[in-house]
This record gives structure tokens, sequence and C-alpha cells, in this order.
């Protein structure tokens, strides 16, 4: 009887635990299928829109810190003291210096002794830095900001790049007549004026 009831049972086990078998398979197959779908979804945010979310972060923290730079007050101050019709445009000056790895008050210094700060610029010119003016020559710009950017660009691959450092060696190609009429007198109206920027007091 036992066996009987033994062997009717037998084949309806078999098919339970067959039917479950193939079910779990199935739950198991989509579970993991779902869970490659989620990893390349979190794959795709990681390597775009966290990789550009950082990098606006980033932006933001450098563009920060550019307009915090504190020789931008200390520009707009000396730009005021001495009325420059360049007020206005300390931040353009600061950042392209910075963008070119040059002191800024290098070229406000320079920008003193050649037009008093704009002052004595061919008018309408925008020329702050006698840049290109000599004889019957004149470059002009549309701006302040384009002229410093020449300036600044200039300084940097025709002078510094080439191991024209301080003052005195700049004048020796800026303005070698003040070498030979006037004792040198440009590099040390640079340098009297730099260093006048550098102490000012905010």
């Amino acid at each position: 009887m036992r066996r009987l009831l033994t062997a009717i049972l037998w084949l309806p086990a078999c098919i339970i635990t067959i039917g479950v078998s193939i079910l779990f398979y199935n739950y198991r197959s989509e579970f993991l299928l779902e869970q490659n779908r989620v990893k390349e979804k979190i794959k795709g945010i990681s390597n775009s829109q966290i990789s550009t979310s950082i990098q606006k972060v980033l932006g933001l923290s450098v563009a920060s810190a550019k307009a915090n730079d504190p020789a931008i007050e200390t520009v707009r101050q000396y730009y005021k003291k001495y009325k420059s019709p360049m007020r206005g445009t300390a931040e353009a000056l600061v950042l392209t210096c910075r963008e070119y790895d040059i002191d800024p008050f290098l070229i406000v210094a320079i920008a003193q002794c050649e037009t008093n700060l704009g002052r004595k610029s061919p008018e309408d010119c925008y020329n702050p830095f006698g840049l290109g003016i000599y004889a019957k020559k004149r470059l002009c710009f549309d701006d302040w900001e384009q002229s410093y950017g020449t300036m600044v660009r200039t300084l940097r691959k025709r002078y510094l790049d080439q191991g024209l450092i301080t003052p005195e060696e700049i004048m020796t190609k800026y303005n070698p007549t003040s070498i030979l009429k006037a004792d040198g007198h440009w590099a040390k109206c640079v340098n009297r004026f730099k260093k006048e920027i550098e102490n000012t007091t905010l």
C-alpha cells in the first residue's frame, strides 16, 4: 500500500519540482538582466553626466577664484586714484595677465610710464602701452580690452619667453632709446610704479 502511494505521489512531485525550478530559473534570469540594465545606466551616468557635473563645478570654482583675485581690486583702486580712462577694465586686464602668467602690476606700470594709464594715449586709439607707436606709425585698438590682449601676448612671446624678464631687460628691446638718451629712465619708471601699485592700500 505504501509503495503504491509513493508511486502515485512521485509523478506529481517531480512535475511540481520541475515547474518550480523553471519558474526560479526564469526569475533569476530576469533579475540578472535587470541588474545589468541598472549597471549600464549607472555606468552611463558615471561616464557622462557625473563627469559633466564635475567639470561644471570645477569650472565654477576656477571662475570664482579668478573673480576673487585680489589683484583686480588693487588695479581698480589704482586706476581710480589716477582717474584713468581704463576704469572699469581692471578685471579684464588681470584675467588676461593670469592667462599668460604675467604679473598684472608690470603691465599697469608700463601703461603708467607710457601714457599715464591711457590719459595720454592717442585719441580714440586705446593704446596705453605705446606698443607699435613710433615715428609716424600708430597702432590702435578698438577698446582697452583688445589692447590688453595684444600687449600681454606680445610681452609673453617676444620678451619673457626670450629671456627678457626684468624691466631693465625688457627695455633693451621695448624702448632701447631710453638706454642711450635717458640713462635707462624707462626701466626706472616701470620699477617705481610697479612698487607703487604693489603698495596700494585697499
